[in-house]
């Protein structure tokens, strides 16, 4: 069908070279030609409306099917690192640069280097807000005990050394965004996160630029959040842990592991072909995966051996349980946080249904919270559902009704186990 196709198109172009560029130069007189050619022409084929639609339908023209995920960094992505070259400075050298750092950046990691009068933040938190989220590094899996006495597991997230790098309004963000993030995020500004201060050595002398305006060291990782213009916060204000309380809900993003090119058995959990009874060399493979010559080749979606994890995933409605705000630790409900140990993910306010802080009537510090404000906090902070590790241990009274009832319980499934065996 397309092979017809393109012949006549190509028969209708080279017939008509005689004729002004003009004429020729759009898609509609091409279509209009070829329509009209082939029903002068009276040539056996498909229909003048089906050929055109399998010339455009055709998969030898379109696009292939677009990959789920690059494993290399997109071309308009600028050089963030430089090349290491050895300069071979002498202590002395070194120490004169480091004061040089301490001079430009005079404040240490947390403060607030703001170069102008803050903005005005008088505003008050309302249902629908979006409030501006942190960049977190994964620390591990670490297990908790509730009031009731039950286990759970949590995962310990580190806010690192988070500051407010650039805000886009969302007037401003319109212009700039990209087609598809304007419809999505109409109404919304953008807040660009940066978190771990660096030496500005490591980085080239543009991405060092991005900076400038912020007053404060490049930092390691950058994100950017969505924010409604009420909960703009203004470029070098530091974000602490405190932003978020114990009881509020969180979605975490991030980028799970990256376990690289593996075979069906572990990409899928199929069991694929016996070991034994006449496999010889075919256990671990996937057998025919075709339909026959007529359908050329497999269908789409077809599950085959490839790359798995390095997927962008969104854990959503995670319970904050803990917060230190020493060392700027929060616990989250669950050991499903996307990421490798010590990989960056965000952390954002809930947005799942009866999870978001408009429906649970919780006013959280708006639009963070300062560094003045987590000082005046307590260390550790608990939900009132979680057990506190300096409280005395859980001991549980077994009454004598329990007794019974559990003896009674040992008796059933004694003589349960006792028919099961005469069977």
């Amino acid at each position: 069908m397309f092979r017809y196709c393109a012949s006549s198109l190509f028969a209708t172009l080279s017939h008509h070279h005689h004729q002004p560029l003009s004429q020729l130069n759009t898609t509609t007189n091409v279509i209009s030609r070829l329509a009209a050619g082939g029903a002068a022409n009276g040539k056996s084929g498909p229909g003048n409306s089906q050929c055109i639609r399998s010339l455009f339908t055709s998969p030898t023209l379109l696009a292939k099917t677009r990959k789920r995920r690059k494993r290399y960094p997109f071309f308009w992505l600028q050089d963030k690192y430089k090349a290491y070259y050895d300069e071979n400075l002498t202590k002395g050298n070194e120490e004169f640069f480091q004061a040089f750092l301490k001079e430009k950046y005079p404040l240490a990691a947390g403060s607030s280097p703001l170069r102008k009068e803050p903005w005005d933040t008088s505003e008050q938190f309302t249902e629908g807000t979006q409030r501006i989220g942190l960049i977190a590094k994964k620390l591990g899996t670490f297990p908790q005990w509730l009031n009731t006495g039950r286990r759970i597991l949590t995962t310990c997230l580190m806010v690192t050394d988070n500051h407010v790098i650039k805000y886009h309004s969302p007037e401003e963000y319109a212009e700039i965004g990209r087609p598809v993030d304007r419809k999505r995020y109409a109404g919304l500004g953008c807040a660009i996160v940066g978190a771990d201060s660096r030496d500005p050595r490591q980085f080239t002398a543009e991405y060092n630029g991005l900076f400038n305006e912020s007053g404060i060291m490049p930092k390691k990782k950058l994100s950017r959040f969505f924010i409604t213009h009420n909960a703009r916060i203004e470029p070098g204000t530091p974000l602490v842990v405190s932003h978020f309380r114990p009881g509020m809900f969180v979605d975490i993003y991030g980028k799970t592991i990256d376990h690289g090119r593996v075979s069906l058995r572990k990409r899928y959990r199929l069991k694929l072909g016996q070991k034994s009874h006449g496999a010889t060399k075919s256990h671990n493979r996937i057998g025919s995966i075709g339909r026959g010559r007529k359908w050329c080749g497999p269908l789409k979606g077809r599950r085959m051996p490839g790359v798995m994890g390095a997927e962008r995933r969104i854990a959503p409605g995670l319970k904050v349980w803990r917060i230190n705000t020493k060392y700027n630790l929060i616990f989250v409900s669950g050991p499903g946080v996307p990421g490798e140990i010590g990989s960056y993910v965000n952390i954002m306010d809930s947005r799942m249904p009866k999870k978001t802080l408009g429906e649970l009537k919780v006013t959280p510090p708006f639009p963070t919270a300062t560094l003045e404000e987590q000082q005046k906090l307590d260390e550790e902070l608990f939900d009132k559902d979680l057990h506190k590790p300096h409280e005395p241990s859980i001991v549980f009274e077994i009454t004598e009704e329990e007794k019974k009832a559990a003896a009674l319980a040992a008796r059933k499934f004694g003589k349960a186990k006792t028919a099961q065996k005469l069977r």
